[in-house]
């Protein structure tokens, strides 16, 4: 009933409120800033840019709406923010990342801007909140609503059929256990890359070229049919 990510943040609240429970703030952050690179290979794996090339028309002006909604969005969210804090423009610009590729794109944007920790948990902690309301929406009624408004989407006859087999044959646990483990170890290899040349390059861990690096990595790995095709890869970013 309750989505991994969900669960981890209120057993996170629970416990950090907890006075009884000794907690490593700095530890929990640690981990977090190394979870954020771990997770955006993960994402861009299951990515199949060939399939994209046959929705092109409908894919740029969905592209094309997305981006009037995300602009509209950050820059109200400047225009609210700004009377209350200095830190607005970050703000807004990890509200982009997170209306463009979720958390792990907020938590990079503000790992890049040198956001406050704080501020970074309650942006999350907003985010959640807020973004729990809206997916609880979009798995009730949101069908049935713009359902009334727009067509139903036409899925391709070789890809109903490609998903149909796929769930037909299934996967044994240990398999997909296996996979799964070679994909995570595959995105710890990226990030490596990401940060090795980031030290060749400025002497230090710039964030920009590591998320860049780590980026571009990962969508060329895409390409690989069975890495693209390997079940489970967002499910492993939700727990991390």
């Amino acid at each position: 009933m309750l989505s991994p990510i969900l669960l981890c943040y209120l057993v996170g609240i629970i416990i950090g409120n907890l006075s009884f429970i000794p907690v490593d703030k700095e530890l929990a952050m640690t981990l977090c800033e190394l979870a954020v690179p771990l997770a955006i290979p993960l994402i861009l794996f299951s990515t199949d840019l060939k399939k994209w090339l046959h929705l092109a028309k409908k894919t740029s002006i969905s592209f094309l709406l997305v981006i009037i909604s995300v602009l509209a969005s950050s820059f109200l969210g400047a225009a609210v923010f700004s009377p209350y804090t200095e830190e607005f423009w970050q703000l807004s610009g990890m509200l982009v990342g997170v209306y463009t590729g979720g958390t792990p794109n907020l938590m990079a944007i503000g790992m890049g801007l040198d956001v406050a920790k704080e501020t970074l948990v309650l942006i999350n902690t907003a985010e959640v909140i807020t973004g729990g309301i809206y997916f609880l929406f979009l798995i009730s009624g949101a069908k049935w609503l713009w359902g009334k408004i727009l067509p139903p989407f036409q899925k391709e006859e070789e890809t109903v059929q490609a998903g149909a087999q796929a769930a037909a044959a299934g996967e044994k646990p240990l398999v997909r256990f296996f996979n799964l483990a070679g994909l995570f170890l595959l995105s710890v290899a990226i990030v490596g890359v990401g940060a090795g040349v980031s030290f060749l390059a400025t002497g230090e861990l710039e964030t920009s070229i590591v998320m860049l690096i780590i980026t571009t990595l990962g969508l060329l790995a895409s390409f690989n049919k069975r890495i693209r095709n390997t079940p489970g890869t967002y499910e492993t970013v939700a727990r991390l």
